[in-house]
Protein backbone atom coordinates (compact mmCIF):
# COMPACT_ATOMS: atom_id res chain seq x y z
CA UNK A 1 0.00 0.00 0.00
CA UNK A 2 2.47 2.31 0.70
CA UNK A 3 4.85 2.01 -2.23
CA UNK A 4 1.88 2.22 -4.57
CA UNK A 5 1.13 5.93 -2.61
CA UNK A 6 4.85 6.41 -3.34
CA UNK A 7 4.71 6.08 -7.42
CA UNK A 8 4.88 9.14 -9.09
CA UNK A 9 3.10 9.40 -12.43
CA UNK A 10 5.01 12.34 -13.69
CA UNK A 11 8.58 11.07 -12.99
CA UNK A 12 7.31 7.44 -14.51
CA UNK A 13 5.92 9.57 -17.60
CA UNK A 14 9.74 11.75 -17.56
CA UNK A 15 11.73 7.90 -17.26
CA UNK A 16 9.48 6.46 -19.57
CA UNK A 17 10.15 9.81 -22.25
CA UNK A 18 13.72 9.76 -21.97
CA UNK A 19 13.84 6.15 -22.79
CA UNK A 20 11.83 6.25 -26.29
CA UNK A 21 14.40 9.08 -27.01
CA UNK A 22 16.26 7.41 -29.78
CA UNK A 23 19.42 9.26 -29.79
CA UNK A 24 19.70 9.70 -25.82
CA UNK A 25 19.35 5.52 -25.65
CA UNK A 26 21.09 4.83 -28.64
CA UNK A 27 24.57 6.38 -27.23
CA UNK A 28 23.95 5.20 -23.56
CA UNK A 29 23.43 8.99 -22.92
CA UNK A 30 20.43 9.16 -20.72
CA UNK A 31 20.23 11.97 -18.08
CA UNK A 32 22.43 11.28 -14.62
CA UNK A 33 19.14 12.06 -12.90
CA UNK A 34 17.60 8.84 -14.56
CA UNK A 35 20.27 6.37 -12.64
CA UNK A 36 20.13 8.31 -9.61
CA UNK A 37 17.03 8.12 -8.77
CA UNK A 38 16.41 4.50 -10.68
CA UNK A 39 19.25 3.14 -7.89
CA UNK A 40 18.10 5.31 -5.00
CA UNK A 41 14.17 5.55 -4.83
CA UNK A 42 13.26 2.57 -7.41
CA UNK A 43 9.81 2.52 -5.97
CA UNK A 44 8.50 6.05 -7.52
CA UNK A 45 8.41 4.51 -10.86
CA UNK A 46 6.13 1.92 -11.99
CA UNK A 47 6.65 -1.51 -12.38
CA UNK A 48 6.64 -1.30 -16.29
CA UNK A 49 9.51 1.72 -16.25
CA UNK A 50 11.61 -0.59 -14.12
CA UNK A 51 11.49 -2.88 -17.00
CA UNK A 52 12.19 -0.87 -19.01
CA UNK A 53 14.78 0.99 -17.79
CA UNK A 54 16.70 -2.52 -16.48
CA UNK A 55 16.19 -3.92 -20.12
CA UNK A 56 18.03 -1.23 -21.49
CA UNK A 57 20.69 -0.89 -19.06
CA UNK A 58 21.35 -4.83 -19.72
CA UNK A 59 21.18 -4.66 -23.26
CA UNK A 60 21.33 -1.15 -24.53
CA UNK A 61 19.11 -0.07 -27.63
CA UNK A 62 19.04 -2.53 -30.77
CA UNK A 63 20.54 -1.10 -33.07
CA UNK A 64 19.53 -1.23 -36.34
CA UNK A 65 21.85 -1.15 -39.58
CA UNK A 66 20.60 1.11 -42.92
CA UNK A 67 19.72 -2.03 -45.28
CA UNK A 68 17.90 -3.32 -41.89
CA UNK A 69 15.24 -0.15 -42.55
CA UNK A 70 14.94 -1.02 -46.26
CA UNK A 71 13.80 -4.75 -46.59
CA UNK A 72 12.78 -5.07 -42.58
CA UNK A 73 14.56 -8.35 -42.58
CA UNK A 74 17.93 -10.09 -41.14
CA UNK A 75 18.92 -13.19 -42.92
CA UNK A 76 18.76 -16.14 -40.25
CA UNK A 77 20.98 -18.83 -40.19
CA UNK A 78 21.30 -22.07 -38.16
CA UNK A 79 23.98 -23.68 -36.66
CA UNK A 80 24.43 -27.16 -35.22
CA UNK A 81 27.14 -27.43 -32.53
CA UNK A 82 28.80 -30.35 -30.19
CA UNK A 83 28.78 -29.41 -26.75
CA UNK A 84 32.56 -30.85 -26.31
CA UNK A 85 33.50 -28.41 -28.73
CA UNK A 86 30.97 -25.35 -28.38
CA UNK A 87 33.97 -22.85 -28.21
CA UNK A 88 35.35 -24.04 -31.51
CA UNK A 89 31.63 -23.85 -32.77
CA UNK A 90 31.17 -20.43 -31.77
CA UNK A 91 34.53 -19.04 -33.09
CA UNK A 92 33.86 -20.38 -36.19
CA UNK A 93 30.25 -19.26 -36.47
CA UNK A 94 31.88 -15.86 -35.84
CA UNK A 95 34.29 -16.25 -38.63
CA UNK A 96 31.82 -16.94 -40.92
CA UNK A 97 29.12 -14.00 -40.14
CA UNK A 98 31.87 -11.24 -38.87
CA UNK A 99 30.27 -9.14 -41.77
CA UNK A 100 27.00 -9.84 -41.75
CA UNK A 101 23.54 -8.85 -39.98
CA UNK A 102 22.47 -12.43 -39.46
CA UNK A 103 20.44 -14.06 -36.46
CA UNK A 104 21.60 -16.97 -35.67
CA UNK A 105 20.29 -19.97 -33.90
CA UNK A 106 22.46 -22.91 -32.42
CA UNK A 107 21.16 -26.44 -32.03
CA UNK A 108 23.20 -28.56 -29.78
CA UNK A 109 23.99 -31.95 -30.75
CA UNK A 110 23.23 -34.33 -27.95
CA UNK A 111 25.13 -37.50 -27.08
CA UNK A 112 22.43 -40.10 -26.25
CA UNK A 113 23.32 -42.09 -23.35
Amino acid sequence: MLQQMSLSSKLTEKLEQQLSDTLDVSTSALPMWCNQLMFSYPFVFSSEAKYKYFKFAAFGQPQKQPHQFRNNSITRRKFVASRSRILEAAAQMMEQEDRNAVACEVNMKMKLA
